[in-house]
């Protein structure tokens, strides 16, 4: 009976161990997930930052993006793929750059706003936000 007891003893104990386990690898599976879900979060709320500004001003002709920096690329991709309606007879276009300081990892992308006037391509006007 005492053999059939310590048997039965240490069968729940490899069990618990086991099932404790699969729990830490279930929740470190968990953490890396969310991570993803938060960067990604990130990353469209820097684009619907962009958006919303750019909705504030009537419907350009087009919309140029341009990419001067490498460090957030990812970023710059997903601001991208935003969405503004454009009028072709506009008499404005919108220009883009996006940048950021290369050798600073706390430097926010800054977002350099050109107004420009569609047939002489003169600036009509300039505004820089930070997409934080």
């Amino acid at each position: 009976m005492r053999n059939f007891l310590a048997a039965f003893l240490k069968f729940f104990v490899v069990l618990f161990i086991i099932a404790g386990a699969w729990l830490i690898y279930k929740s470190d599976t968990f953490q890396k997930n969310e991570q993803k879900v938060d960067e990604s979060a990130q990353l469209s709320i820097q684009a619907n930052m962009l958006r919303v500004h750019l909705l504030k001003y009537s419907s350009p002709q087009k919309v140029q993006i341009n990419n001067l920096t490498q460090r957030l690329a990812a970023n710059v991709e997903e601001i991208k793929k935003i969405k503004i309606p454009l009028k072709p007879d506009a008499a404005f276009y919108i220009s883009v750059d996006l940048f950021t300081d290369e050798h600073d990892e706390a430097a926010p992308l800054v977002a350099q706003i050109q107004f420009l006037d569609s047939k002489s391509d003169n600036k009509i006007k300039e505004e820089s936000i930070n997409l934080e």
